[in-house]
């Protein structure tokens, strides 16, 4: 099989959310797999991300279409409009420590 690499991305240990796993194509650097979990009124849920196919958008490549499986249900996911805004400020994207 193809060899993806793996990318796991912790939170703040005091918001108690789970890592957010990725698996990233090599050789696009896109992500083609994703997997996270969520505490819910039903338990703890885990959400798969696959079959992501991107597009370019102002410059950017994002997802437009992927499948999301959840609870053993497959849900067909599809962008269908996004927007590029440059007026949000460098600081929205910087990590402070509270």
């Amino acid at each position: 099989g193809r060899k993806y690499v793996a990318m796991t991305c912790y939170f703040n240990p005091s918001s108690k959310l789970f890592p957010q796993k990725y698996l990233v194509d090599p050789d696009t650097k896109l992500i083609a797999y994703s997997f996270s979990k969520s505490n819910t009124e039903l338990g703890v849920v885990e959400v798969v991300s696959h079959n992501i196919e991107h597009r370019k958008c102002g410059g950017f490549v994002i997802p437009v279409r992927f499948t999301q499986t959840m609870m053993k249900i497959q849900i067909e996911c599809k962008i269908v409009k996004s927007e590029i805004n440059k007026n949000y400020p460098d600081s929205m994207f910087e990590y402070q420590e509270k």
